[in-house]
């Protein structure tokens, strides 16, 4: 259930859903660790997506909106994390060329951002889980052990969600 992570000295960054595994170039390629971290993330929060763990991603194709919609949960994930860990995180060039893909979803509905920002919720879980699990790990002195269906039994992210509601207000009574 885990999702290697392999870097390469190479110039592309992208989890492969067929492998289930990341490919990042080394750190090395990175003007700055704040740079390889934050793309690291960005690639986590598509993996968290399979099938075999939150089961978000869709078929898609370059610049529809299915994979624009993906590429907005990479990079709000990805911030969201990066925010949390103290780490700068700069918005990828092309998000801008998103955009236009994400108001055309929100102006059909609305209830787009809602969608969006529960799976970013959901992804970031995964992703916070997994980290403060290695974190133990090492600071046990224990060999960093892969993410297991056993683990899942433990995972936040899969508690059901009521969906999002807003609470009517109560009219002021006389």
């Amino acid at each position: 259930m885990g999702c290697p992570i392999k870097p390469e000295h190479q110039d592309k960054a992208f989890y492969s859903v067929s492998k289930d595994h990341i490919v990042v170039p080394t750190k090395e390629q990175f003007v700055d660790g704040e740079s390889f971290y934050g793309t690291l993330l960005h690639e986590m929060t598509h993996s968290t997506g399979s099938e075999m763990r939150l089961g978000r991603l869709k078929a898609a194709v370059f610049g529809d909106s299915e994979y624009a919609r993906e590429e907005l949960v990479a990079e709000l994930g990805s911030a969201l994390v990066c925010q949390q860990n103290g780490i700068s995180k700069h918005v990828k060039g092309d998000s801008a060329a998103y955009l236009k893909a994400w108001l055309e979803s929100l102006e059909e509905s609305p209830d787009f951002i809602r969608t969006v920002m529960s799976d970013v919720k959901k992804a970031t879980a995964v992703i916070n889980f997994r980290m403060q699990e290695v974190n133990r790990q090492l600071e046990n002195g224990q060999e960093v052990r892969p993410y297991t269906v056993d683990d899942a039994c433990l995972d936040p992210t899969l508690v059901v969600e009521a969906p999002f509601k807003e609470n009517p207000k109560e009219e002021a009574k006389e």
